[in-house]
């Protein structure tokens, strides 16, 4: 099993983001989407097929899947009583280069169903550098909950837009790659990926 280094330092990383998160109204929230457009597309990624879907005002969800029956599925299970649309969108594209490397000046702006704590918990995972790793105990630490470590852990699990929101980074405080909810293998694919891209950079 590998093992990552992880530094407290990471969280303090201060670069310009280049992601908006918005929470969605008690009422979206509250009723699973009630009222709601989402319209979602789908592509191939390095690490595998990849569902986008989005509102009006930006992504609300990145999944991955291997048969598009269980990414609709899953998709309809987070949003209930939402209108699914199966329709490209420009914040698709955003999402689909930034897979690709292709950095856009289009901000990623997110639109996000989640309570104050996860979306504190969320921003916190803006701020780690791709290459870098932090902890679950670091991001406590960043939002000011220094003993909700496991709440931190649930909200990492629960992110809504995988690896833009980049919950891949976060580790156990040994160094121990942890669980992601698409799979450890592809967790460990999106740690190489990065490691290797950034590694020759001052």
């Amino acid at each position: 099993m590998k093992y990552y280094q992880t530094t407290k330092q990471v969280i303090k990383h201060t670069a310009q983001r280049v992601q908006d998160i918005e929470a969605m109204t008690p009422d979206e929230y509250k009723y699973g989407g009630k009222n709601l457009i989402i319209f979602y597309s789908i592509f191939d990624t390095r690490f595998g097929k990849c569902l986008t879907a989005a509102t009006n005002k930006g992504v609300c969800n990145i999944l991955f899947f291997d048969q598009t029956k269980d990414a609709l599925a899953d998709l309809k299970s987070r949003w209930p009583n939402a209108k699914l649309v199966k329709q490209h969108q420009p914040s698709h594209d955003i999402i689909n280069k930034y897979f690709l490397n292709i950095r856009s000046k289009s901000k990623i702006k997110f639109h996000v169903r989640g309570t104050n704590f996860q979306i504190k918990v969320w921003e916190a995972l803006l701020s780690i550098p791709p290459g870098k790793t932090t902890t679950y105990a670091n991001i406590a630490r960043q939002i000011g909950k220094p003993k909700a470590v496991r709440a931190v852990g649930t909200a990492v699990g629960n992110n809504p837009a995988s690896y833009i929101i980049p919950c891949h980074r976060v580790l156990k405080s040994t160094g121990e790659i942890g669980q992601y909810h698409w799979g450890v293998e592809k967790k460990q694919m999106m740690l190489a990926c990065e490691e290797i891209k950034h590694a020759t950079k001052p």
